[in-house]
């Protein structure tokens, strides 16, 4: 009922009543996992809410999302101790985490089209001292040589060759920093110089595909 709940407000523009209802299930989850109920028990529509959740976000950040917070009879807000995300599909990934996972790829596809709407190289560091200022969240992937970090780096943000690839294990030598959801056409700032006016979309945040550790082929 209470992903019901969370589902309509969303699709409905009623965000702080999606992502209250989001904080429910977040408070729940732990008492599923306690209680021993598998994924197949609960059925929970995680893609839908996901869905949900993301068009209400992609009006929220063009400006047409009409609802606000809503009132009480004597006109003051009853949801005021509810802050709004950057994004709204991170209060559905926050209660996620709390239930068992379902490992459905359908689900993990939505979020990566939630959450990563652009990408673009920035640059390859070989020291801390060559890394980007550090103005937004990172993600960091980490793990031995040829393990696919690199590929996955290309699943999550749905580019075939984003992230270069080798069979040829330790062939990522350098940190390579992807800016998501960074401001529109940032690439011609890199690569010309050109300045360009805007500013990053707020859930903006670097993908860091690391170079991995133990056996190396190059």
């Amino acid at each position: 009922s209470i992903a019901s709940i969370a589902s309509r407000s969303f699709f409905e523009d009623h965000p702080y009543m999606g992502v209250k209802a989001m904080r429910w299930l977040a408070t729940l989850g732990p008492i599923v996992r306690e209680s021993g109920l598998a994924i197949t028990d609960l059925s929970m529509p995680w893609t839908r809410i996901i869905q949900g959740a993301a068009q209400c976000e992609s009006k929220r950040r063009d400006g047409t999302l009409k609802s606000k917070c809503p009132a009480d009879d004597d006109g003051t807000e009853e949801d005021d101790d509810i802050e709004l995300p950057c994004n709204l599909v991170f209060s559905v990934l926050n209660a996620m985490a709390t239930f068992p996972s379902d490992n459905n790829d359908r689900t993990y596809e939505a979020l990566s089209n939630a959450l990563v709407r652009r990408t673009l190289f920035i640059t390859g560091a070989v020291a801390l001292s060559g890394c980007p200022e550090a103005d937004r969240g990172e993600a960091a992937f980490i793990g031995r040589s040829n393990v696919g970090k690199s590929s996955l780096v290309n699943m999550i943000t749905n580019r075939k060759s984003l992230a270069y690839t080798s069979k040829r294990p330790g062939k990522t030598q350098q940190f390579n920093f992807f800016a998501v959801n960074d401001k529109p056409e940032r690439e011609r700032e890199i690569k010309y110089g050109d300045e360009i006016k805007g500013e990053k979309d707020p859930d903006s945040f670097y993908i860091v595909d690391l170079p991995g550790f133990g056996y190396a082929k190059v």
